[in-house]
């Protein structure tokens, strides 16, 4: 019986910590993607010195840095340490990634410019979620520069965002792709931010298994 008893309670304690995981994981998509289209609204056509830029800047901070606090609970548990000064650097150095991504979109412009943003913010992407994963695991800061396995889910970020970065400053094209699609109705930008939020909830889940791992 007491065997019985401690399987069935190992089992809902495992059914609730997956739980747990899912909601933090929903939490901290929810919580990049309002900051990133928060940011790009602030930003976009916006001087690089201005009030505008500096305003979405903070939101664009403050949102990854809960991010990454919601990551470490994810992967640690609610008890675990948060490195706060190694967040608030990643959290800095995101986004810089971001403010990058759409200078090369900007500057390049066209179809060409979204994919040479593209290919920029995935390569850049490996190092940064590498040395995130170091801290996750409690390594060291720069115990490993260029993991590989890191590689997939920088690319499903880099894409999904680029093709919501395609709906805001291509409309029309974006229109015209959802319309072959077979959902015409829908708004560009509402398509838009809902496969900026799916690619990053994907990145996140893969991202989280790949912490926990071992």
């Amino acid at each position: 019986m007491a065997t019985h008893e401690s399987g069935v309670r190992g089992l809902l304690a495992a059914a609730l910590g997956t739980l747990r995981r899912s909601a933090l994981l929903v939490s901290f998509t929810a919580v990049e993607t309002v900051a990133l289209v928060v940011w790009l609204a602030f930003v976009r056509d916006a001087p690089v010195v201005s009030a505008d830029a500096a305003a979405g800047l903070s939101v664009l901070l403050v949102g990854l840095l809960l991010e990454h606090y919601l990551t470490n609970r994810a992967v640690n548990g609610a008890d675990a340490r948060f490195p706060l000064g190694r967040a608030a650097l990643f959290s800095a150095s995101e986004a810089a990634l971001w403010a990058l991504w759409l200078a090369v979109a900007e500057s390049v412009g066209g179809v060409g410019g979204l994919v040479a943003a593209a290919v920029v913010l995935a390569a850049l992407l490996v190092p940064q979620h590498t040395v995130e994963d170091n801290v996750l695991r409690g390594e060291r800061l720069f115990a490993s520069l260029l993991d590989a396995r890191t590689v997939g889910f920088s690319v499903v970020e880099s894409v999904g965002s680029t093709l919501w970065l395609a709906a805001v400053l291509r409309p029309r094209l974006a229109a015209g792709l959802l319309s072959d699609l077979g959902v015409g109705g829908v708004d560009p930008a509402v398509g838009g931010v809902a496969v900026l939020a799916a690619a990053l909830l994907v990145e996140h889940v893969i991202g989280v298994s790949f912490s926990r791992r071992g």
